[in-house]
């Protein structure tokens, strides 16, 4: 039976690096004490007396560095045409191109392959900036990070290899910039949203007293802006650029609790505990009292409101698309107003002609009251001449009986008559 012997690491790299320098390869006679070079052809140009801390393992790797300091160069021809300090490279043909450059980190094949002359890069992932020779000051992040990016200051995380004018996270240094295309999630992985903050507030603080602290929202190029007014202390909704002069909606701080509720009664609700106060478009219409206004009468005016249903100065309500009546509060209230002090009008005028008919009926009765007691004098005297009048009667049958008996008499006393 063959017995299985296992051999460890540190004996298989220390075999290794013995057949390596017994091959040639290794040359610890060509270099300075505090410089690492392994591989064919790595470090070639170094000049053993004055390049100082470069660690350069694989093919070809820092080839060309001369008395430079402070490179790492790790994989086949990474660092192959550098001549620059404070380098790192790891990985086949990362920094490949990279010449007079300093302060450089590529880790990944072909990473930062195309950098020339750029400074103070850091590139990570396989074909990270691929295709950028000069800029400075980069940071790419995943594979095919900012393959496509030739300028500096600027910021690419993610992961596309293929590389994307839209990474997942994308910023500018300069700028002061910092983009993400996706979702941000802040307390959660799984964010639902664009922005999505679970389990903590949202604060938009600013820093200074000339500064506002302001939230845009825009769409379709229409910009509203909430701002919280750093001279005021108010909370205003403003449209900047559509040539308003003032906010189109100010809170202010010291608004009493429970002022505007919405819904907290009822569904459809809309509840003020306070003065609504209109300003605007609202006018004052004592216009009705100046001589010159044409005031319609009272007739025309009941005419108008039972034809249309309405009066005159309010309008008829009106109807949006989806059903729900509409009011304009300003121009209501001052339609209002306006039938008010026209009905004060109307009241006055009618108070005029009422106090006039009832100083006609004063009159009628003082000449219906003279009259009665007229009549009643004349009622008396009628009574006085009838009662005149049946004594005259009464007379005259006494005068006919009297003559009645005469004439008896003189037949029964055979006394002829005078006739």
């Amino acid at each position: 039976m063959l017995k299985r012997h296992t051999i460890s690491f540190p004996t298989v790299l220390t075999v290794t690096l013995f057949a390596i320098s017994l091959l040639g390869l290794l040359v610890p006679t060509a270099q300075a004490l505090d410089n690492t070079v392994l591989g064919t052809g790595a470090g070639a140009s170094l000049n053993p007396t004055e390049a100082h801390d470069n660690t350069l393992l694989g093919e070809d790797a820092g080839a060309a560095i001369t008395d430079e300091d402070g490179n790492t160069m790790v994989g086949a021809a990474a660092g192959v045409k550098t001549t620059g300090s404070g380098n790192t490279f790891v990985g086949q043909f990362a920094g490949e191109e990279t010449n007079i450059a300093e302060n450089n980190t590529f880790i990944g094949n072909s990473a930062g392959g195309a950098n020339t002359t750029g400074n103070a890069n850091t590139y990570l992932g396989a074909g990270a900036a691929l295709s950028n020779q000069t800029g400075s000051r980069n940071v790419f992040v995943g594979g095919g990070a900012g393959a496509n990016e030739l300028g500096s200051d600027k910021l690419y995380i993610d992961g596309s290899i293929t590389g994307t004018s839209s990474p997942l996270i994308y910023g500018e240094f300069d700028n002061d910039i910092l983009g993400i295309n996706g979702h941000l999630g802040v307390g959660t992985q799984i964010p639902l949203d664009k922005l999505h903050v679970l389990g903590g507030n949202l604060r938009i603080e600013q820093i200074g007293a000339d500064n506002h602290a302001t939230l845009n929202f825009v769409a379709n190029g229409n910009t509203w802006e909430i701002k919280n007014n750093k001279d005021t202390g108010r909370l205003t909704f403003f449209a900047p650029g559509g040539g308003a002069t003032t906010a189109s909606f100010k809170f202010d701080r010291q608004a009493q609790e429970n002022l505007f509720r919405v819904g907290v009664l009822g569904g459809d609700t809309v509840d003020i505990n306070g003065d609504l106060v209109v300003t605007g478009t609202l006018s004052n219409p004592d216009y009705v009292f100046e001589p010159e206004y044409s005031l319609e009468s009272i007739q025309d005016h009941a005419a108008y409101m039972w034809q249309h249903h309405h009066l005159p100065a309010v309008g008829a309500g009106q109807i949006n698309a989806q059903g729900h009546a509409m009011v304009n509060v300003a121009t209501r209230s001052q339609g209002m107003l306006e039938e008010l002090e026209k009905a004060h009008i109307y009241i006055e005028q009618l108070k005029g002609e009422s106090d006039q008919k009832v100083e006609q009926i004063a009159a009628l009765t003082l000449e219906v009251t003279a009259n009665e007691t007229q009549l009643e004098v004349l009622k008396s005297k009628v009574s006085t001449l009838k009662a005149k009048e049946a004594r005259l009667e009464t007379l005259e049958n006494k005068m006919v009986a009297l003559e009645a008996m005469m004439q008896q008499r003189v037949r029964n006393e055979g006394v002829p008559s005078e006739g």
